[in-house]
């Protein structure tokens, strides 16, 4: 039976010190020296396959991961166990060499064993330390595209609702002598308003003043009527209209209230009243009007006054307009007292029953009118009696002496 020798273990150092090498020696360096003391131990047949193998210190390419494996069984000889260093499996796997170029019997492991059989586990050889990389900088990370700022998304608009349609307020200038509110859609002759639209446009009136300027405000003067008129006032702006409807009111009604007397010039069978004058209608303002009583004759003429004379009997009363404030009262003017002057100051006996009486027509123009333009508004009674004991009595538009 062969016997064994006891196989002896070397670290790689003594491999390496054995061999002549560093224990540092690269890769082909280490390839060379076990190559050669390989094949200084081999016989005549593996000195003749020297030219199959790879030449000392050429790179290993890296082959196959089957070739980077354990070298198969060639002929036996592979070690079962151990890894053995990829330099030696490449010199004896490189690319172009056939496996029977191979040496039998030992490989380059074994050279470095002077004693033992094949086939035992392998002395563990300290694989090379990988190249030391320089370090690289750490990749830079490529910035994200910048993006375009995107408008923020656009809500639906819900349609526009339709413009509402305009309207229009109105305010009298001047009060009524009533107190009713200056909105009040009775305007006596010649009296300002203000209309007031919700919106500019472009002012008409179908009487009064035409027309006006673009705007919200509209000023308009009412006219004199001989009858109370409707006056329809426009707004439009734009394809909007709008209209609003006042009625013109002219003076219908004189009353009087006796107030005060030339007392110091009333003589037997005379009488006298100073009367204050207001004018109507209440609820509108006159204060634009004037007025004036019209000439005329005597009426109804009886007893005691039927002695007197046409002429002497005639109503001359003031030729002139006198002029109205805006109470709707008679005031003093250039051309006339503050007050009608009502009287016949005495007249001579024997007395007895009779009368007669006026009928007044009244006139009014507004102050930017000419006399010639008055018209008829209106008629007052004015009336006279004498009794047997020669006191006369006059009485004239609801006054009395």
């Amino acid at each position: 039976m062969r016997s064994f020798a006891k196989k002896v273990r070397k670290s790689p150092s003594d491999i390496t010190a054995q061999s002549g090498l560093s224990a540092r020696a690269t890769p082909a360096q280490f390839q060379a020296s076990t190559t050669a003391r390989h094949f200084g131990h081999t016989n005549s047949t593996s000195s003749r396959q020297e030219s199959s193998l790879p030449q000392t210190g050429a790179k290993p390419s890296g082959g196959t991961r089957s070739n980077r494996q354990f070298l198969g069984n060639n002929r036996g000889t592979a070690p079962k166990h151990g890894t053995v260093p990829w330099y030696v499996r490449a010199a004896n796997n490189s690319h172009g060499a056939s496996k029977a170029a191979l040496p039998s019997g030992s490989n380059a492991y074994d050279a470095m064993e002077e004693d033992g059989p094949v086939g035992g586990d392998g002395p563990e050889v300290e694989q090379a330390p990988a190249p030391i990389q320089a370090e690289q900088p750490p990749a830079q990370a490529e910035p994200a595209p910048v993006q375009a700022e995107q408008p923020p998304p656009q809500e639906e608009q819900a349609p526009a609702p339709a413009p509402a349609a305009p309207t229009i307020t109105s305010s009298s200038v001047k009060a009524a002598p009533s107190g009713a509110a200056n909105t009040r859609s009775r305007i006596g002759v010649g009296e300002t308003v203000v209309f007031t639209g919700s919106v500019a446009g472009t002012w008409t009136a179908s009487i009064g003043t035409a027309s006006g300027p673009n705007s919200t405000t509209f000023n308009w003067t009412a006219p004199a009527t001989a009858a109370n008129t409707d006056a329809t006032i426009t707004l439009t702006a734009g394809s909007q209209t709008v209209t609003k409807t006042v009625t013109v009111v002219k003076p219908n009604s004189i009353s009087m209230r006796n107030v005060d007397s030339h007392a110091a010039l009333v003589g037997a069978g005379g009488a006298c009243m100073r009367t204050e004058v207001t004018f109507g209608p209440s609820d509108v303002c006159l204060g634009a009007m004037q007025w004036l009583e019209v000439p005329g004759p005597a009426t109804d003429v009886t007893g005691f006054f039927t002695k007197y004379s046409d002429a002497t009997l005639h109503h001359d009363p003031n030729p002139d307009y006198a002029i109205v404030d805006d109470t709707n009262k008679m005031e003093a003017g250039p051309n006339n007292s503050d007050r009608d002057h009502c009287a016949w100051h005495s007249t001579a006996g024997p007395y007895s029953d009779g009368g007669f009486k006026w009928d007044i027509p009244n006139k009014y123009i507004l102050d930017t009118e000419a006399p010639a333009d008055g018209r008829h508004f209106t008629d007052t009674t004015q009336r006279f009696t004498m009794n047997a004991a020669g006191t006369m009595t006059i009485t004239k538009a609801g006054a009395s002496t």
